[in-house]
């Protein structure tokens, strides 16, 4: 066998990827290596789903583009779980290609507007997705180099998007968008606090001898959650300034009074109820 059909092969092999969670392997099933890091996974398709239907209206009157982001939450849940299933070299790269997409994917759809008013890309959306695109396309190709820091660096794209949340909360007249931009930081925060637990100090856990509290399939049930709650945030400001008339609000499904239901953007002014009503 030639040297590229080893590296092909390799590609696939379990355990193959230079990453191993501080969970231990096989302990459940000959066929999953992580078991509480792979299911942990599971929000990440039942939410897109959910998200899809309560976002039809924000389709219709904004940009079906945010089911484009949904989409890609069940690529990322399903990359992962391959990856943590297999501990392959090809799973963690497809986990990691998919938060990179998504991430690139929110930024193109929900930019604010005066972000665009620069000599680049002249207030054009169009041109936005187009250089977005390239870019990311060649940081996929970067991230076959230095696999190892590929979710340091990741993790360093959440910079400029709490900055934003930061700055969207100073101006915010709803304490819903308040609340759920405080509480998601707070998820958020405590999610990396557990990532980094896991992968920095798992030797540390060890050596204490406690019960390893599966740090990292926390991590995966919390930013799932935050992730979701953050592009609801980014969606919510969309709308806002594309379509002020519809008076976008921040609601909670199945009951709106409950601010632990599943978020999404509502129109007050939704033109077809109105019409539905009046009928």
């Amino acid at each position: 066998m030639g040297v590229a059909s080893n590296r092909a092969v390799n590609l696939w092999s379990r355990s193959s990827s230079e990453i191993d969670w501080c969970e231990d392997n096989y302990q459940y099933s000959q066929y999953v290596a992580e078991y509480y890091n792979t299911f942990s996974n599971i929000l990440f398709l039942i939410l897109p789903p959910i998200m899809i239907y309560l976002s039809r209206p924000f389709s219709r009157f904004i940009t079906p583009d945010i089911n484009i982001v949904w989409l890609l939450l069940t690529v990322v849940g399903l990359g992962s779980g391959y990856f943590h299933a297999t501990l392959s070299y090809s799973g963690q790269l497809i986990d990691e290609l998919a938060i990179l997409w998504v991430v690139a994917a929110v930024v193109m759809i929900a930019s604010p507007k005066n972000l665009m008013n620069n000599r680049i890309l002249n207030g054009s959306r169009l041109r936005l997705k187009i250089i977005m695109t390239i870019v990311t396309i060649v940081s996929s190709g970067l991230m076959f180099a230095a696999p190892v820091l590929n979710a340091f660096l990741l993790l360093s794209l959440c910079i400029p998007a709490l900055a934003f949340f930061v700055n969207k909360v100073q101006s915010a007249t709803s304490w819903r968008v308040v609340r759920l931009i405080f509480l998601s930081t707070f998820w958020w925060l405590l999610a990396i606090t557990c990532w980094v637990n896991d992968r920095v100090f798992c030797k540390i856990w060890t050596e204490l001898g406690v019960p390893y509290p599966q740090l990292h399939a926390l991590w995966h049930l919390l930013v799932s959650v935050c992730s979701y709650a953050f592009i609801i945030v980014a969606a919510y400001y969309m709308a806002l300034e594309e379509r002020p008339e519809l008076h976008p609000r921040i609601a909670y499904w199945p009951i709106d009074t409950f601010e632990f239901g599943i978020v999404y953007v509502e129109f007050v002014n939704d033109p077809i109820t109105v019409m539905d009503k009046d009928d």
